[in-house]
């Protein structure tokens, strides 16, 4: 199942000009997929996007299809959309971020850009508290919570949990992982364990949680800006007969390389419930990747995700699954390619005229 944003080239993303370009192109909105929405996430913070019921398409506005239970179809809406939120964390210190074209057209998410479209984004925190060394953990400390920041740490990663010889066991964290040149969380190896995460990931050049190996996370919620991986998903990548609790966060501007998406499942692993405002994300932005991997649930908005053009074994190019690809299991029980009520559906994007394809 390829449910995509951008899905006539994979080439970038669209922006419309006139007044000062803006990050308003294509766009959709999920409000919960059918069938499987009974476990929810903590609420997902919507006041990120501003939308505004209207008659008719036109600029700045973007179909919502909305399931309809009577039909088992798909009614498309209209709404007048603009992102509203665009100021992350507190403190002394900012980071500036934004999408900007290179010469041939296609859009990046960078720190610093020298020509950004709008809107920006803006994330602060605070330089006065010191951070905090790079830690491995291979005993139980889930008596004491994890605190503090993690800025700039030179390291695989700031938090290692496990190792190939020894398992680690953390309670809660409450941190936030800035600009770190490695992984924020590595969770791996021998059954590893890590209760609750909350905090914000900004600017980590890995996969910011990586969890794999048979480990395991509690709940996820945060605000994900702006991380990359060459490999992996960019913000949180789950795999190899992992579990994650429930997601609920932020992911803007996330870069996966390989198209793995700001949150990727893998290899017999399984995700309870993502709730999400997924915006501008470049490699995807969700990506179950193959049979084995399970997603109970997905809600959430996303606006221009899309995912890199590539060449097919015979040739051909083209891209899927710029918003979610789906190669295993999303609902409790089925593949959403085998419940009866899913037709094919092509929509047609309002604010481009680019095809918007649900299997």
């Amino acid at each position: 199942m390829y449910l995509n944003n951008d899905a006539k080239s994979g080439q970038q993303v669209r922006f419309l000009k006139g007044g000062g370009a803006k990050l308003i192109a294509a766009a959709m909105m999920i409000g919960a997929l059918p069938s499987f929405t009974e476990a929810h996430a903590q609420a997902l913070d919507n006041n990120i996007i501003g939308l505004t019921r209207v008659e008719n398409a036109g600029d700045n506005t973007i179909t919502k299809f909305e399931y309809n239970e009577e039909t088992a179809l798909f009614d498309p809406a209209f709404y007048e959309f603009n992102i509203q939120k665009t100021e992350y964390g507190s403190g002394d210190t900012t980071l500036n971020f934004g999408w900007e074209a290179d010469e041939n057209g296609n859009f990046t998410f960078t720190q610093n850009p020298t020509n950004p479209v709008e809107p920006q984004i803006i994330y602060k925190y605070d330089s006065t508290a010191p951070s905090k060394e790079a830690m491995t953990v291979t005993t139980d400390i889930s008596d004491t919570p994890v605190e503090g920041n993690f800025i700039g740490l030179d390291a695989a990663a700031a938090i290692q949990n496990g190792s190939s010889e020894k398992s680690g066991i953390i309670g809660d964290i409450n941190a936030n992982f800035i600009n770190n040149s490695g992984h924020a969380i590595y969770n791996t190896e021998n059954s590893s364990y890590i209760g609750n995460i909350t905090g914000d990931f900004v600017g980590n050049k890995e996969s910011s949680i990586y969890s794999s190996y048979i480990a395991k996370i509690g709940n996820i919620r945060g605000n994900f800006i702006g991380n990359s991986s060459g490999s992996y998903a960019s913000a949180i990548y789950n795999a190899y007969e992992n579990s994650i609790g429930n997601i609920t966060g932020n992911f803007i501007g996330n870069t996966s390389t390989k198209n793995n998406g700001a949150i990727g499942n893998n290899s017999k692993s399984k995700i309870d419930s993502i709730s999400g405002n997924f915006i501008g994300n470049i490699g995807g932005a969700i990506s179950n990747i193959n049979n084995n991997s399970s997603i109970n649930s997905i809600s959430g908005n996303f606006i221009n995700n899309y995912k890199k053009s590539y060449i097919d074994r015979e040739g051909e190019s083209g891209v899927e699954g710029g918003a979610i690809s789906n190669g295993g299991v999303i609902g409790t029980t089925n593949p959403l390619n085998t419940l009866p009520q899913y037709r094919k559906i092509t929509m047609t994007n309002t604010t481009n005229g680019e095809s918007i394809t649900v299997y």
